[in-house]
C-alpha cells in the first residue's frame, strides 16, 4: 500500500507472512485495502507531530542560545519553562530566586510587584486585561541590580494564561571567543587576542606587556585589525564587534 508519493520518493508500507500460513486471501487484501487509509492517516499524523517537535526543540536551542534570561510563567508567577541563563540566575538565587516553583524576589515588595506584573501580564494574554508588563530592578549582594522585564506571551498553544520574563545581568566580560572574531573577519590568533583585549578595556600597552610583544608590534596588529573590520579608530571597532549578535550567540553557546 503506498502511504505518501512525492516527486522526489515513494513511501510504502508491505505486510509479510510466514510461508507456513499459506498464500494470501483474497480475503487478507479487503482486509488491507479497509486498513489502509487509517495506517496512512496514523503516520501522517506521526509527521505532524515529529516536525512541531522540531520546531519546539529548535525554538529551545535558540532561547538557550541568548545572553539574557528567558522565563515562562503562568500568572501565578509559578515557572513553567527556563533557559539556561535564566536557570543559572536562579540557582544563584541573588536577587531573584525560585521557591516552591515560584519566582521570589529578595524582598517582599519586590516580590508583591512582581507578581502583579506577571499577573496583568498573563490576562493580557487572553485578552482579559490591557496590562503590557512592565520593567524593574532587583537589587543583589554584589551591588549590581538584575534587571526584570515582564511581557505577555505569545499564547504558543498553552491552555492557561502566560508571562514572559527577561532577566538581564551586568557581566564583568562578554561571552566572545577569539577564535570565533578570527573566522568572522580573518584575523590571525595575535589579531584577534588584541580585538578581544581591547574589548575588555585594556590599553594597547597593557595588552602588548600580557602578550610578550613590543608595543610596536602590538600597533603593527592593530593596524591589520583596522584593514580587515574595516575601521578607522579603536571606538569604532569595539562598537562593531559589541553590536554582532552572532559573536554573542557563539559566545555563549561555547563557553557552558
Amino acid at each position: 500500500g503506498v502511504i505518501q508519493r512525492t516527486p522526489e520518493s515513494i513511501t510504502v508500507v508491505t505486510v509479510l507472512r510466514a510461508e507456513r500460513a499459506g498464500l494470501v486471501t483474497e480475503a487478507d487484501k479487503r482486509v488491507f485495502t479497509r486498513l489502509m487509509p487509517h495506517v496512512r492517516r496514523a503516520i501522517d499524523i506521526h509527521r505532524r507531530f515529529y516536525g512541531i517537535q522540531l520546531q519546539r526543540d529548535g525554538t529551545l536551542r535558540a532561547l538557550d542560545a541568548l545572553n539574557v534570561g528567558i522565563l515562562l510563567t503562568d500568572r501565578s508567577s509559578r515557572v513553567m519553562f527556563a533557559n539556561g541563563v535564566a536557570e543559572a540566575i536562579l540557582r544563584r538565587g541573588d536577587g531573584l530566586t525560585m521557591i516552591r516553583g515560584q519566582l521570589r524576589a529578595v524582598k517582599p515588595a519586590d516580590t508583591e510587584r512582581l507578581a502583579g506584573l506577571i499577573k496583568g501580564a498573563a490576562q493580557t494574554t487572553i485578552r482579559r486585561g490591557e496590562q503590557a508588563g512592565g520593567i524593574m530592578a532587583l537589587p543583589t549582594s554584589a551591588g549590581h541590580p538584575v534587571t526584570i522585564l515582564v511581557s505577555p506571551s505569545p499564547r504558543l498553544g498553552l491552555l492557561e494564561p502566560a508571562a514572559l520574563v527577561f532577566i538581564s545581568e551586568p557581566q564583568d566580560s562578554l561571552p566572545i571567543e577569539a577564535r570565533h572574531v578570527a573566522l568572522q573577519y580573518g584575523l590571525t590568533s595575535s589579531e584577534a587576542r588584541l580585538l578581544r583585549a581591547l574589548v575588555d578595556g585594556k590599553r594597547l600597552m597593557e595588552h602588548a606587556e600580557d602578550a610578550g610583544i613590543t608595543l610596536n608590534t602590538a600597533k603593527t596588529h592593530l593596524k591589520q585589525v583596522f584593514a580587515k573590520t574595516g575601521s578607522r579608530r579603536q571606538a569604532d571597532l569595539i562598537r562593531k564587534f559589541l553590536a554582532d549578535p552572532v559573536l554573542r550567540v557563539a559566545g555563549s553557546q561555547f563557553e557552558r
